[in-house]
């Protein structure tokens, strides 16, 4: 989450930009909040079964990970 303040025709606003998490379902005072088309709420425990489940298959092994700004040209090919 990132909160930054800005100015627009003299008006000073706070801008909160919501990003996804990487590591879904996240519980909020021990509920999951779901957002699907118009619906929001809380999630059934089916729902909240579903997002484990989900969150699970997308985990890897931490040498498998993509680094975010990482090019070809950061590779050490003596060590590879």
């Amino acid at each position: 989450m990132h909160v930054y303040k800005h100015s627009l025709d003299g008006c000073t606003m706070a801008i909160v930009e919501v990003t996804p998490s990487d590591n879904p379902p996240l519980k909020y005072q021990g509920r999951v909040c779901v957002r699907i088309g118009p619906r929001r709420g809380f999630a059934t425990p089916e729902e909240e079964r579903r997002l484990t489940e989900k969150r699970r298959s997308g985990n890897l092994p931490f040498d498998q990970q993509p680094v975010a700004g990482a090019s070809i040209e950061d590779l050490d090919f003596l060590r590879f």
